[in-house]
């Protein structure tokens, strides 16, 4: 580093003028050469400030804004238009994506200056800031108007492997969960097969038609697993057609490899494994289901949320059907013991049959209180 460089990096910007003021001066007076010896710096850097100081005087000693008044590339109007036009239909597409799409010849810098410009860049929102917003769509939902589908491995929890093994336990819980009030519903199957998932959701439609829940009005929202539809195919599962032909309701899938889009009910999975998998021993078939029934009515009428402002799922449903009636109750059930069932025309639906909801269950849940 030279010595006028030196000299100036620690002043202020009046004491640097005052120093390019001194130095053009002794420039005129002494030559540019000399000058630049005794200053210890170029004869070039001598010679432009002597040009700046002789054309503005003391104003020309100030730095120059870095900034480019005028790009040498200049994108015409048409273009930036397409670009603008671009970016609000797709928010999510940056400079290089748009410059890729339109097939344009100009830097992805300028189509970013021009984005920027037209007040288009927004700020990443923060995980936190997300869940808000996610929180303001949810309210804008219907009580019971969409339930998240999924199938949870039991056999990947350490401690209740072992016991589920040792008395020959179910090893998968297939869940549903109402995306308003977080409500959930559960059942346990030995396969996981469309078989299995259509029991269980010809079981709560069932249910829920019996407290007058119109079942056209639900949307049931899955993965794209094997147990819920058939992508190489377009012949629909069991699932499928029991929800779409027999209860007139909507089957939703999620994209591929998007997990978060099912995140409610992934998070109970989560909270179920935590709250009662790892603490539950049951010793038979029926004490699960009891065990079970027993967390569900807790879950769905007194654990309160953080998510839904520390409400409980029931707290939700009463509030938004100005109601005081409680919470749909739709027990737990093996929906292995009603396969032997299938085809025959029973009462309750021309593909499954209706399981005995309270008869059985109900009872188990008394017995386990008692």
């Amino acid at each position: 580093m030279n010595t006028y460089m030196e000299n100036i990096i620690f002043m202020d910007k009046e004491d640097v003028k005052r120093y390019r003021l001194k130095m053009a001066q002794d420039a005129l007076k002494s030559g540019i050469k000399p000058c630049a010896q005794a200053y210890q710096t170029t004869v070039k850097t001598v010679r432009k400030w002597v040009k700046r100081y002789q054309e503005n005087k003391e104003a020309g000693l100030s730095d120059l804004p870095r900034k480019k008044e005028h790009c040498s590339i200049k994108i015409d109007k048409e273009t930036e238009l397409k670009i603008l036009e671009c970016r609000k239909r797709h928010p999510g597409w940056g400079s290089r994506r748009i410059k890729e799409v339109l097939e344009l010849n100009y830097s992805h810098v300028s189509i970013h200056r021009v984005i920027k410009e037209a007040g288009l860049i927004k700020a990443k929102r923060k995980t936190y800031k997300k869940r808000k917003d996610m929180q303001e769509v949810r309210k804008q939902k219907r009580v019971f108007s969409r339930f998240q589908v999924d199938i949870k491995y039991l056999t990947d929890i350490p401690e209740y492997e072992i016991w589920r093994w040792e008395h020959h336990l179910p090893e998968y819980l297939i869940t549903a969960r109402d995306y308003k009030t977080g409500a959930t519903y559960l059942s346990y199957s030995h396969e996981k097969s469309s078989t299995a998932t259509a029991i269980f959701i010809d079981y709560l439609l069932f249910s829920l038609h019996n407290y007058g829940i119109n079942p056209e009005t639900i949307t049931i929202q899955t993965d794209n697993g094997k147990e819920f539809t058939n992508p190489h195919s377009q012949k629909l599962t069991l699932f499928e057609k029991i929800i779409t032909e027999k209860y007139k309701a909507r089957h939703k899938l999620i994209p591929y490899r998007r997990p978060t889009y099912n995140s409610d009910v992934e998070s109970f999975h989560n909270l179920i494994e935590e709250e009662f998998f790892i603490s539950e021993k049951p010793n038979n078939e029926t004490e699960l289901l009891a065990k079970t029934f027993s967390y569900q009515i807790w879950f769905n009428s007194y654990r309160t949320n953080r998510g839904r402002d520390n409400q409980n799922p029931e707290q939700i449903y009463q509030t938004e059907l100005n109601t005081d009636k409680a919470i749909p109750l739709i027990p737990p059930i093996v929906v292995d013991n009603y396969i032997p069932l299938m085809g025959k025309k029973v009462m309750g639906g021309y593909f499954l049959p209706l399981p005995p909801i309270w008869s059985c269950a109900l009872s188990l849940f008394i017995c386990y209180l008692s």
